[in-house]
């Protein structure tokens, strides 16, 4: 009984830690230019990926950071406002699908939208605000990702 009390507990603590392995951002990321899909697989010197990526502008600045596991999009994904690089969107990807928190900000650095997304699909609630910080919009959505409620606030 010790020992399946044991591996019940191991089994529930690699679950905890694996629902957000899809939040990791890697260091030292490639130029996404050096990678290759094939069939949906991304690899790196015929290599199946895993790590980082930047996309930059024929100017050098960074326009995007993508990230893959096993070959597929899976973390952390950003976008940079050009020619500012200022954050755009901090978004992630699990087993490539869009999935988990999202945040896309003003150029001047305020939230414009904050929500989450489930497999693709927008879930819970969703707010929107302008560039002082005030809060728009709010809208919700069902686990299947069907509006159910929205509220425009006034200004």
């Amino acid at each position: 009984m010790k020992i399946k009390s044991s591996v019940l507990s191991l089994l529930m603590v690699l679950v905890l830690f694996s629902c957000d392995s899809y939040k990791k951002e890697y260091d030292n990321p490639v130029s996404c230019s050096e990678l290759k899909t094939v069939n949906g697989i991304t690899t790196l010197n015929e290599k199946v990926f895993s790590g980082s990526c930047l996309i930059f502008s024929v100017e050098g600045k960074k326009i995007n950071l993508k990230s893959f596991r096993k070959g597929i999009p899976h973390g952390v994904y950003k976008g940079y406002y050009y020619p500012t690089e200022n954050l755009e969107y901090v978004g992630y990807r699990k087993n490539g699908e869009i999935h988990g928190e999202y945040v896309k900000y003003h150029n001047n650095g305020s939230i414009l939208t904050k929500g989450t997304f489930r497999k693709g699909l927008y879930i819970n609630n969703w707010f929107f605000y302008d560039e002082n910080n005030n809060l728009i919009e709010e809208k919700r959505y069902n686990y299947r990702g069907v509006l159910t409620n929205a509220i425009k606030y006034k200004q």
